[in-house]
């Protein structure tokens, strides 16, 4: 039997049984977390947080876990009346389009293709969704409908972002994205806003300047948008009566990153934390949100070594196999078809373990003290 087939039905073979401790139910994640996407209705908010969606009151509290399906959850989208969410979960690879109702359920596939699909809006009757994708080359935005027949492609060349109108007439479009981590980006990437009628389909830009406009929300009279006119990116609105646009923030040292609006409200993340703005009072406020901790890969389960193993060596005379699984050496005798945990640290890491020419010993690194340090261990116990 040679090296690589000795390698191959080790790593088959073994499996290792995973235990930990359950977390405290007292136990919180901190204020200050890595949010991601956003929306939010007269009710709740709905955010992105490690791969999945949750829902959380919009005066803040404990929050609620939506999804935990095995792939992520993001960009999620309220319909207007506030009953369901649209949003993306990474399927097989891919991003496609899901809805569900806003309070949790089952979810339903709305899209199936190979290229990424990304939900932006809902139409105002609340009977389909518009999405980003890139299935025919540029990204560009389509509509479906919730029953998930057949997309429509709507005739824009281009679509980072969108908003419709409440009367469903217009949308508002940002063509670009002008890279929002970068601070004073002003590359022929920057994002600009423009107003299409879905009737006639004309179209103007509505903003002008050396600045990125992104996120454009419809509320009202009012397209409200994130801008950094000021080298940081902060809520604007723009005036559809009085035609002119004014900043909201005042943000001087870290900018909005994300946000979604409601018909009262927008939600915005910025410095780790969910700001909810108030459209009528021009008032924003920190929400307080307590998140339990995501235990799920620390819970005792069996686990199947093959899918860790990232190291194989022979001994010297080819009757054994030493293996890295999970940062423990194992030693695997494929005549008699055992395996043996022979680090079993489950506070450090070991990596590239290797038999000394006689069997008699294993030398790897660990990084037990803090930092990787060659080791060596009997394996009879001396």
């Amino acid at each position: 039997m040679n090296r690589r087939n000795i390698t191959i039905l080790a790593a088959s073979l073994l499996m290792l049984a995973l235990a930990s401790g359950k977390a405290s139910t007292q136990e919180r994640l901190p204020a200050s977390m890595m949010y991601g996407p956003l929306t939010v209705n007269r009710t709740h908010i709905v955010f992105t947080l490690a791969g999945d969606l949750w829902m959380v009151d919009r005066k803040g509290g404990d929050a609620k876990r939506l999804t935990s399906s095995p792939g992520e959850s993001s960009f999620p989208v309220i319909s207007p009346d506030g009953s369901m969410l649209a949003f993306s979960r990474q399927t097989g690879g891919q991003w496609e389009v899901y809805s569900m109702p806003a309070a949790g359920g089952e979810a339903k596939r709305l899209t199936w293709h190979p290229s990424r699909d990304v939900p932006v809006a809902w139409a105002p009757d609340g009977k389909s969704v518009y999405f980003l994708s890139s299935r025919s080359g540029n990204r560009k935005l389509y509509r479906i409908g919730i029953d998930g027949v057949l997309p429509e492609e709507l005739p824009f060349w281009d679509a980072a972002a969108a908003s419709i109108s409440p009367d469903g007439n217009r949308i508002a479009v940002t063509p670009q994205s002008g890279l929002m981590n970068w601070r004073v980006y002003r590359g022929g990437m920057q994002g600009r806003l423009w107003l299409t009628n879905l009737t006639d389909w004309s179209t103007e830009e509505i903003t002008r300047g050396n600045q990125n406009e992104e996120l454009p929300m419809w509320i009202g009279t009012r397209i409200y948008f994130v801008s950094d006119q000021s080298g940081i990116f902060n809520l604007h609105s723009y005036d559809l009566v009085s035609k002119r646009s004014r900043q909201l923030t005042k943000f001087e040292k870290y900018g909005i990153r994300f946000a979604g609006a409601g018909s009262e409200s927008i939600a915005f993340v910025r410095d780790g934390r969910i700001h909810l703005h108030d459209v009528k009072t021009d008032v924003t406020n920190v929400i307080d949100i307590q998140v339990e901790p995501d235990r799920r890969e620390l819970q005792p389960r069996t686990a199947v070594a093959a899918q860790f193993n990232d190291w194989a060596a022979l001994s010297g005379n080819g009757d054994k196999v030493v293996l890295g699984i999970r940062g423990d050496a194992f030693v695997f005798d494929p005549a008699k078809g055992v395996a043996v945990n022979v680090t079993n640290t489950p506070q450090a890491a070991e990596r590239f373990p290797m038999l000394s020419p006689d069997g008699r010993s294993i030398a790897y690194f660990s990084d037990e003290s803090g930092e990787y340090q060659l080791h060596i261990r009997s394996l009879s116990g001396d």
